[in-house]
């Protein structure tokens, strides 16, 4: 009886745990984004809701916001520092590692050009807040979500591999994730509006990786199964639909080698 009551609790005890994350924080924030009222107020009421979370409709607005505040953070973040450089990289990483542990959903990186931090959503702790619910419909949302994109949303997605730097990503057609993703997408959305912005735009990704491109990881005739599979899936406009008779052709006519080749 006493473990049935200690398993029952976990989750309360677990939520406890997530209290005051935005108060903790501000000494990080006030450093690295200071003078920033709107990072600060947009901070604040994301983690209220985070630490509050107790129903669907919480989860769907912290998946929306997430998005939105890591742009936000992106271009406001101020390290003081160049972080691409061999006298900076390493502190560079032990910021990014203390405000990674002070801003659960966020991942902070090394970026590129305009962006030298690069702020990422990270889908963890956002899935861990959404089984303290009663109702399993967000897992199975968020389900399809980590599907595609991982626990932490880069610049490619699990059916999009990126194989080397500079290099376009490989697509992995044939896998069967692009038809588990668009099947799993409109069972999902028939019956629920959740995370609609975020399934949306992983339907219109999965569909653009199959009309476009030329680079794969599996073989010809695992990508041309699937690929013939998912054509009543993408809800094809007339012009995709000559695009993807086109891709088809190309698929048919290249030998595994040429499917598979890594760079331009």
């Amino acid at each position: 009886m006493k473990k049935l009551l200690f398993l029952l609790m976990m989750p309360v005890l677990c939520f406890g745990q997530q209290k005051d994350i935005y108060k903790n924080a501000l000494p990080l924030i006030n450093k690295y984004f200071p003078n920033n009222e709107l990072v600060q107020n947009k901070l604040q009421g994301f983690y209220v809701k985070f630490e509050s979370c107790r129903d669907t409709n919480t989860v769907d607005w912290l998946i929306s916001k997430q998005s939105e505040l890591c742009a936000l953070l992106t271009s406001s973040i101020e390290l003081g520092f160049d972080p691409d450089t061999d006298q900076t990289r390493r502190r560079a990483y032990e910021t990014y590692q203390l405000l990674n542990k002070a801003l659960p959903c966020f991942s902070f990186y090394e970026g590129r050009g305009d962006f030298p931090t690069v702020i990422h959503e990270h889908f963890s702790p956002i899935v861990d807040a959404a089984k303290r619910n009663r109702s399993l419909l967000d897992d199975h949302g968020l389900e399809i979500i980590l599907d595609a994109w991982g626990t932490t949303k880069f610049y490619h997605s699990n059916y999009a591999v990126d194989v080397c730097c500079g290099c376009p990503f490989q697509s992995d057609l044939g896998s069967g994730l692009h038809s588990k993703l668009l099947i799993a997408i409109d069972g999902f959305s028939s019956g629920s509006d959740l995370f609609s912005e975020s399934l949306e735009e992983i339907r219109m990704d999965v569909k653009e990786n199959a009309l476009y491109n030329t680079r794969y990881l599996r073989s010809k005739q695992a990508i041309l199964k699937e690929f013939e599979l998912i054509k009543p899936l993408l809800k094809l406009t007339e012009k995709e639909a000559l695009s993807y008779e086109k891709t088809k052709a190309y698929i048919e006519q290249a030998t595994d080698e040429e499917l598979q080749a890594v760079g331009g």
